[in-house]
């Protein structure tokens, strides 16, 4: 069996084939259309993005600038001894001090004055103390390591 053919006239096929061309030609048309809008709106949203992450980052360097503003001197003399206890996680808080260091604005330091000694003579808590609070180059500071007992007093 072959496929049922309707026959027309040839001028009514012709006047077909012309209406079926005219809609193609409208159709792309209007695909080309679309496609121009289309990167037109992405230019646009990608020229937004910029600009808000640009914001962003002004934003963010101003309020870095107003928190190192607001910072009193007694926040910027700030040092914080932490004495590493094995087997408790101390390498893990350490890792974290480091990773928001910068971010933070404060040094960490890693420091180890045992000397296989579990407590520090006078003259090297004396020199200890010193070095801590007179070095004002690096603080805030979170100095981090095995410290031998130290007297506050």
């Amino acid at each position: 069996m072959g496929l049922l053919r309707v026959m027309m006239p040839p001028k009514l096929q012709l006047l077909a084939l012309l209406a079926f061309a005219v809609a193609m030609f409208f159709l792309e048309n209007q695909i080309q259309k679309l496609e121009e809008s289309r990167g037109k709106l992405e230019r646009a949203i990608a020229r937004h993005e910029v600009r808000e992450i640009e914001q962003r980052h002004t934003q963010d360097g101003l309020r870095e600038r107003e928190m190192a503003a607001v910072l009193s001197d007694s926040e910027n003399d700030l040092v914080i001894i932490y004495n590493r206890v094995p087997k408790t996680a101390s390498t893990s808080f350490t890792n974290i001090a480091y990773d928001l260091c910068g971010k933070n604005h404060y040094h960490v330091l890693h420091i180890n004055t045992t000397k296989n000694n579990p407590v520090m003579s006078i003259q090297d808590q004396v020199r200890f103390v010193k070095n801590v609070t007179e070095w004002t180059e690096m603080k805030p500071a979170f100095y981090h390591g095995h410290v031998s007992f130290l007297d506050f007093t």
